[in-house]
């Protein structure tokens, strides 16, 4: 008798604790939504159908929000032990601290602040030699 094909990504049974936590680490390392992409490499990657990986992206979400009121507590308490110090380091991370709250604190999709860009390739380093005998190049600057 012939073995009954079952599809990768229809997998049986309850949603295991592993497979939340999982789920759970890959949601808070994207802070957007995900891709239909990644949501469904990930139920191919759970052996589950697009509706179960979609509700736990979901319960997720929902858990980290649940605790968001905590995480911010906890950074204003730091920021604050950090300043009570009175040393420079201390209001180093008092300063990133804050700086870092304020490039995340949104609400409603509206941010404090726009996070700043970084430029892609980091810093120009221009090094020229001259030589006799031979002109220079033109430089134009755009």
């Amino acid at each position: 008798m012939a073995k009954k094909y079952t599809p990768r990504n229809n997998r049986k049974g309850p949603i295991t604790m592993h497979e939340r936590d999982a789920v759970a680490a890959i949601v808070m390392d994207f802070p957007g939504p995900l891709s239909a992409t990644q949501e469904q490499a990930l139920g191919v990657t759970l052996r589950r159908t697009p509706a179960a990986v979609k509700l736990l992206i979901e319960e997720a979400r929902e858990k980290f929000a649940s605790k968001a009121g905590r995480y911010v507590e906890i950074h204003a308490e730091a920021t604050e032990a950090a300043l009570k110090t009175g040393s420079v380091a201390g209001f180093d991370t008092a300063l990133r601290s804050s700086q870092w709250a304020i490039e995340r604190m949104s609400q409603d999709g509206a941010r404090i602040v726009d996070k700043a860009t970084a430029q892609e390739g980091g810093q120009k380093i221009v090094i020229g030699i001259q030589m006799g005998g031979i002109t220079p190049p033109v430089v134009v600057e755009r």
